[in-house]
């Protein structure tokens, strides 16, 4: 699958989808894995971070036929581990799926792989699972949320048609039930408006002249969401951001990830991925799950910091020092 040589090569296993339980028959294969540098290369120096090979040698997209490998070394997978990798903390707990461990694999080092207690390898920072998490979750929960806020103005307005901005201000501000984006504020001359997303309606502006430029927001909103989704963009984005929210939850609550996910949140991510919940439903998952991720950090079981003996000590075993 993958030439080290004249390095060892110690583990491979399925990566992404087929690790994580949500691969499908268009999915490509990942896999990952791990070498231990040959000694003369430690002396020299010059002693290689990974090596990597996809079968795909066109500029296309990979094909279900299609197997991407990338092996790190031992010393470099140590290193993304400490830093909150995504891909180096998947690969940690790869061996609790037996269907993901892949032919290749060195018997003695599974076994090691086995025994390693990842609360000393990791810490509660996960900055590499957090940052692609948070920020995939922000965007998506913020933006759902914008829409939602010009939605209900535009609900309430249609149906106060006939009225004032001042007869639907305290409806709109309470049911959108967020300052930073619904308020009421003193304008100029001392008239009061009620400020949407920034936007200012004075209070004795119609409710049918306010319709117009929220209507003109939602379709904006609508328009790039649709776009998103039709691309298959955002399905495949709300998926990974699911999981990875999930697994840091799991990783700040237990120590470790089981894969490949099961039950109801496997569910939740399948359905995600294939586009089956509308886009509402996904931004409120996504914001729970964000919350649920905060959440455990604060009584996180992982160290500030990892371990750098227990790594040492693993590393130095290894070659038998």
């Amino acid at each position: 699958m993958i030439d080290v040589h004249p390095h060892k090569l110690v583990y491979l296993a399925k990566s992404g989808s087929h690790l994580f339980g949500s691969n499908t028959l268009k999915s490509d294969l990942d896999v990952k894995g791990l070498f231990l540098p040959s000694i003369q290369s430690l002396y020299l120096q010059n002693a290689p971070q990974q090596f990597s090979r996809n079968t795909n040698n066109s500029n296309a997209k990979n094909s279900s036929e299609d197997v991407d490998v990338t092996v790190w070394s031992v010393q470099f997978w140590l290193k993304l581990l400490s830093k909150g990798d995504i891909n180096a903390v998947s690969l940690l707990f790869s061996c609790s799926n037996s269907n993901a461990v892949l032919e290749g694999t060195d018997a003695s080092f599974l076994e090691k792989l086995k025994a390693l207690d990842p609360i000393k390898l990791l810490s509660r920072n996960l900055s590499g699972m957090m940052g692609f998490a948070y920020n995939q979750a922000i965007k998506y929960t913020a933006k759902g949320r914008h829409l939602n806020a010009v939605q209900t103005a535009i609900r309430i307005l249609t149906e106060a048609s006939q009225g004032l901005i001042a007869d639907v201000a305290d409806v709109i501000v309470t049911q959108v039930a967020d300052e930073s984006m619904a308020r009421v504020q003193v304008g100029f001359k001392g008239i009061k408006q009620l400020v949407l997303l920034e936007k200012m309606f004075d209070f004795t502006a119609t409710t049918a002249w306010a319709l117009a430029p929220l209507q003109e927001v939602e379709a904006r909103y609508g328009k790039r969401a649709k776009l998103a989704l039709e691309a298959g963009v955002d399905f495949k984005a709300f998926s990974h951001s699911l999981r990875v929210l999930e697994e840091i939850r799991l990783l700040h609550s237990f120590g470790r990830i089981a894969y490949p996910h099961t039950g109801n949140f496997a569910k939740l991510m399948m359905d995600a991925k294939m586009g089956m919940l509308e886009y509402g439903v996904l931004v409120e998952q996504l914001d729970q799950k964000l919350e649920q991720a905060r959440t455990a950090e604060v009584t996180s079981v992982l160290p500030t910091e990892p371990d750098p003996n227990y790594s040492e000590a693993f590393l130095l075993a290894l070659y038998g020092v």
